[in-house]
């Protein structure tokens, strides 16, 4: 008997209907098959790992709902309004007095430090209500302090070697030690959709950022619902680069996500609209044992959840299935709306607290399913883009079941068609329905998740083998091997 060409397979005997009971597909053409063995090289015996058997493992492109959309700006972004002036932080409150420099300005116990006042060594006054003259490692000309939080302060700052305003962003000593070993990482990131870190000053230390002059992520008059979803898709191309390298975010929240207008290419008519990841300072590396102790509880799993006692990326895509859950709310009341209903379902399973293991695994998963709710949204009018494209779920149809339905009538019913008593031909029936195994045969065969660790090569087997049995009419081995499936 002859054996399956594929190189995938080359193990199966074709059997009667010209099919492999291995990988359950017929043999490719001569032309396509695969060569022959070389001399003792050694040979696969079995599918590969990993792979269900007949299908490939597909990683689609999972940001295609980019594509579908006008990315450019209606109307223009405001600037970010820059915060009233606040007082300089007290690890930088020294003298002025050049021949004293002590520190002043300092608090004791749970009583912060005065912000003006006289130096209790030579008695200089000083005002530290506004960073006026502060310069931190000798180039950093402090504009202004921009906030500050758990992880530290943050100032706007004049670079004197770049002419450019960047963010300094303080941390305080539990954070830095995550920072100095994370800080080779952090600053070789390049990514569109993430803030360019520029440096690391070990003086206060200090991370280095570059400024993005936009708005913290949120729905204004007049955006559409896919022009907030491509943003989401942004945020995780960004989140699946980080999370390549290793590292978590572990604090995304619409305030962690700046938009902002970007000026497009040479004779662009508009400005494109964009989105930032910014404050990486919780980041961590995925290795990294322990719970995770700096984020934002509105925006992060249940404490009991098992992304604190060992976090994986999941624990960023729940963050973001949050911030699109808080974005799109204007949008989400009308689920009759073309894809609100299945945004919802989506948002629904980022978000799953009951059973976690139901949530995101990657953030190519998300953003595939992202991908195709945009894909709904666009095909309703006023954009009406109908998109044709593969499903990374299912493969192809084997073959149309429409038993007869639509094709002329074969000459044969023709000929032998007889002439009843009031003249009328009685012909055959014009077309059948098919049987439900043959219904159940052509199916689409799913595709492997390569990001679902529960999907082995042992339901793949078991797949296989309960299609090869309902194409050979065997229904009660068919429900079996569906079963162990």
């Amino acid at each position: 008997m002859p054996r399956c060409n594929r190189p995938d397979c080359g193990l199966g005997e074709i059997d009667d209907e010209g099919f492999c009971p291995v990988c359950d597909r017929r043999p490719l053409p001569p032309e396509h098959a695969a060569p022959p063995a070389v001399a003792g090289r050694e040979q696969r015996v079995g599918p590969p790992r990993g792979v269900s058997v007949g299908v490939a493992q597909v990683r689609p492109d999972p940001w295609y709902g980019l594509a579908l959309i006008d990315s450019g700006l209606a109307a223009d972004l405001p600037d970010q309004p820059l915060p009233a002036q606040g007082p300089v932080a007290e690890e930088h409150r020294f003298c002025a007095n050049p021949v004293c420099g002590q520190p002043v300005g300092r608090g004791h116990g749970e009583q912060p430090g005065r912000t003006a006042g006289f130096c209790a060594n030579c008695g200089t006054r000083f005002d530290f209500a506004q960073p006026h003259g502060l310069t931190i490692a000798g180039r950093y000309d402090v504009e202004r302090v921009l906030g500050s939080g758990a992880y530290g302060a943050a100032y706007l700052a004049h670079d004197r070697n770049l002419e450019t305003q960047v963010v300094l962003k303080a941390l305080n000593r539990s954070v830095a030690r995550t920072a100095e070993h994370e800080r080779d990482v952090l600053v070789g990131l390049r990514h569109d959709s993430i803030v360019r870190i520029l440096g690391y000053e070990p003086e206060g230390p200090h991370l280095v950022l570059e400024y993005v002059p936009g708005v913290a992520l949120s729905a204004r008059d007049g955006d559409r619902l896919e022009t907030l979803l491509a943003h989401g898709v942004r945020i995780l191309q960004a989140l699946d680069y980080l999370h390549a390298r290793g590292l978590l975010h572990c604090d995304v929240k619409p305030l962690n996500v700046i938009r902002f207008r970007e000026e497009g290419s040479a004779g662009s008519a508009r400005p494109l609209d964009r989105v930032r990841l910014i404050d990486f300072g919780a980041v961590r590396s995925q290795e990294e044992a322990g719970p995770i102790v700096a984020y934002t509880k509105a925006y992060a799993p249940p404490e009991d959840d098992p992304e604190h006692v060992r976090p994986t990326p999941g624990f960023d895509l729940y963050g973001l299935g949050m911030t699109l859950r808080e974005v799109c709310r204007a949008h989400g009341a009308d689920r009759a709306a073309p894809g609100v209903d299945s945004l919802m379902l989506l948002l629904d399973r980022a978000t799953d607290v009951v059973v976690p293991e139901r949530r995101f695994v990657s953030a190519r998963q998300f953003g595939e399913q992202l991908s195709g709710v945009v894909r709904q949204i666009v095909a309703a009018p006023p954009a009406g883009r109908q998109v044709a494209r593969p499903s990374a779920l299912f493969g192809s149809m084997t073959e149309p079941l429409h038993g007869g339905l639509g094709t002329a009538r074969p000459l044969d019913h023709w000929v032998r068609a007889t002439v009843t008593g009031d003249a009328l031909l009685t012909m055959p029936e014009p077309f059948s329905c098919p049987g439900p195994h043959d219904m159940a045969g052509a199916l689409p065969t799913p595709l492997s998740d390569p990001d679902d660790p529960r999907i082995g090569d042992v339901a793949g087997n078991a797949l296989a083998e309960s299609r090869l049995a309902l194409r050979r009419g065997d229904i009660t081995r068919a429900a079996q091997a569906l079963t162990r499936a």
